[in-house]
């Protein structure tokens, strides 16, 4: 989306191939949009957000403080599941929730990044730093995941296709209020992008500052 407004762009990438190499189905960047490739020398897929899960237990590796708190906040948040259901995951605390979804049901949780299909955290083994979710954290896909584009995720949210979505607030009030004019932090982008979110199905607004929770239906 953003490479198709912009007049020149560049591409770094790991290898030049010949023409006619791709099928026409497996090109998703036209070489309209393409306008200089460069092939780096020391190529390197980094990962920003290394987050496992151990093999006995469905938790995260990354521990800090308030972890427990933010815990508590994402468990009763996880209640609000149902069977069959489509869920978005916003940034920040409800990232966390794949880790707590009751095993007697089965969701379906989308990242805005153009996931549909998330699962936990993986395992060391697991790893594929081409595959994160909106906090740009490792995860896992389920069988039956799909792929696509970032203006599509926000169409399915827009078009009132997901059921329920969890916002990272920065402030939120018990009425369900939000109050995201501030970025306190570079990591946080694009705050408008939530109030297109949360105008279609229905929200559970997870509060960062107070860590306060506030369900809203």
């Amino acid at each position: 989306m953003l490479i198709s407004s912009k007049a020149a762009e560049g591409a770094e990438v790991e290898e030049i191939v010949d023409v006619g190499s791709f099928a026409p189905e497996d090109i998703h960047v036209p070489k309209i949009y393409v306008h200089r490739l460069i092939q780096g020398e020391t190529y390197e897929k980094r990962i920003e957000r290394l987050s496992l899960r151990k093999a006995d237990d469905s938790q995260t590796k990354q521990k800090k403080a308030g972890d427990n708190v933010r815990e508590r906040i994402i468990r009763r948040a996880a209640l609000e599941f149902e069977d069959g259901m489509y869920a978005n995951l916003g940034i920040g605390i409800p990232l966390l929730a794949s880790n707590f979804i009751s095993p007697d049901i089965t969701v379906h949780l989308q990242s805005e990044n153009g996931v549909l299909g998330l699962g936990p955290y993986p395992l060391q083994n697991e790893v594929d730093p081409d595959l994160i979710n909106a906090g740009k954290e490792t995860v896992t896909v389920l069988p039956g995941a799909s792929y696509f584009s970032s203006d599509e995720s926000f169409a399915m949210i827009r078009g009132g296709h997901v059921n329920l979505t969890m916002l990272g607030a920065m402030q939120v009030s018990k009425y369900g209020d939000l109050a995201n004019w501030m970025i306190p932090s570079p990591f946080a982008k694009l705050l408008g992008r939530f109030k297109s979110k949360n105008t279609k199905g229905r929200q559970v607004e997870l509060g960062n500052g107070n860590e306060e929770l506030s369900v809203v239906h």
